[in-house]
């Protein structure tokens, strides 16, 4: 009953009303006269550009994950694959970061705040 007590309160309840505060302005903006500015298409292409960034962050780390998954141990071991062997990604964006998914999530937070 301890699962269902949180999962009603924290879950459904809080969460549902944090997106509805994340949203909220948005109808503000909607409803009041002014036009988009500049600044206010450099913002969302800014917001878009780190949504595709965690997107495919998140599918370069799924599929290295499967693929690594998918192997025994003794397989790893012997792989060609440096990133098997080491047992972590770093081609792709992964690269760049070590957590990139978890960068561009970070930096949406801080897009929203500074709104």
């Amino acid at each position: 009953w301890l699962f269902q007590l949180f999962n009603l309160t924290f879950i459904a309840i809080y969460q549902n009303v944090l997106l509805f505060l994340i949203a909220a302005p948005s109808y503000f903006v909607l409803q009041g006269p002014s036009s988009i500015s500049i600044n206010d298409v450099i913002i969302a292409v800014a917001f878009i550009g780190l949504f595709i960034m965690e997107t495919v962050a998140d599918e370069q780390h799924f599929r290295f994950q499967t693929y690594k998954h998918s192997l025994s141990a003794e397989e790893r071991l012997k792989s060609d694959d440096i990133d098997v062997k080491k047992g972590f990604y770093t081609c792709g964006l992964f690269a760049y970061c070590r957590h990139p998914n978890y960068f561009a999530e970070q930096v949406h937070w801080c897009h929203i705040v500074s709104l």
